[in-house]
Parts: C-alpha cells; structure tokens; sequence
C-alpha cells in the first residue's frame, strides 16, 4: 500500500503518505464460503431490533454476497415474519444501507489526534482490516452512496465523514480542502480493496 497525494492547505501544499510500509500484510483467518456460516439464533417470539435485522443481514452479506440478501430470507435468518422486519426497515435498499453502516461504524477516528496524518492512515489500515473480514461488503461501500441521497443515508454511515472532516479542520485545513482529502482517501480505499478482492 502506498498513497502520495499533494494536498493544499492554507499554509500551502503539504505532501503526505500513507502506508509507506503495510503492517497489515497477514490476512486474518476469513472463514471459507464453503464452510457453514454462523448461525444467527432465530428469535421465534423474541424482541426483534434493528440491529439484530442489520447483523443478520451482514452475515448473510458475508457469506453468500449481496445479491443473496432478500427480505424472505433475512426473515428466516431472524426466525420472525417478513412483516415483522418492515417495522424496523422499510425496504431492502435500507438493509443494504445499513449493512454499510454496521461496517462504518468500526471505524474509529480521533478528531482530537494531532497527527492528523497518522490518523489517517490509521483510519486505511481499519478499513482494510475491515474489508479483509467483511469482503462482500465493500462493493455497498462504493454503490450504496451513489443509490441514497444523503439526507436518506442511515446517520452511522456520514459520522466517520464528519469526524474527518473534524479532523482536518482542526489541523488547518479549510472545509473544501478536507472534504477534497476525504473523497481522495476514500477513493483510493474503495479501489484499491475492490481491487483485492
């Protein structure tokens, strides 16, 4: 992993790199599609949460891919109605949504650190941790934005945009000049774990 980018602040341009070196070489141990998933505890009369449609959706997501997902069969995974899901998300749009938000908000981000550009990387090597683990989810990372508007995106997949931007503000960098910087590290992050894949 290496990423030069020139980036302009009001002090001028400073030049930074992430990843001179990848520590994250070793993947970590993703289980096998052939192997059977973990399997989500069926709730039968239990209390059924938003959360525990979204975790069984991720499993699901993990195992079999996106395209697997379905509201009949998140349904069965949860052991509850298809109606019973519909008071929790509205569409399976949302699920995927939140999918994307269960995998973002992982991501942690200290908007107090001042090395704002270990942070970072910091922040690329969680990604990609993430993605290792996750794989099937990173495809919703780069296609869910470009299908809900951001007003209708669930509020845990903006907190890691708004802690970078935090982030970068506090180290001197305008508004336009973060969110320059985000989008490029989030471009680079999306191809390059797509890429992996």
């Amino acid at each position: 992993w290496r990423l030069s980018t020139v980036l302009t602040n009001a002090r001028g341009l400073q030049c930074w790199q992430i990843g001179d070196t990848d520590p994250m070489t070793k993947h970590p141990e993703v289980p096998d599609s052939g192997d059977p998933a973990p399997a989500v505890v069926g709730l039968g009369g239990g209390q059924v949460t938003r959360r525990l449609i979204l975790e069984a959706a991720l499993t699901i997501v993990d195992r079999d891919g996106a395209d697997a997902l379905s509201m009949r069969r998140l349904s069965e995974a949860v052991g509850r109605d298809p109606a019973v899901l519909y008071r929790h998300v509205s569409s399976k749009a949302a699920v995927l949504d939140g999918v994307a938000e269960v995998f973002l908000e992982q991501l942690l981000v200290d908007t107090d650190d001042p090395d704002w550009a270990g942070q970072l990387r910091s922040i690329a090597h969680s990604f990609r941790q993430l993605a290792l683990v996750h794989p099937n989810v990173v495809p919703l990372l780069v296609t869910r934005p470009l299908a809900t508007p951001l007003g209708q995106r669930p509020p845990g997949t903006l907190r890691h945009l708004e802690d970078v931007l935090a982030l970068l503000t506090s180290a001197g960098f305008t508004g336009e000049a973060a969110l320059h910087i985000y989008r490029v590290l989030c471009a680079y992050l999306h191809d390059t774990t797509v890429t992996e894949r």
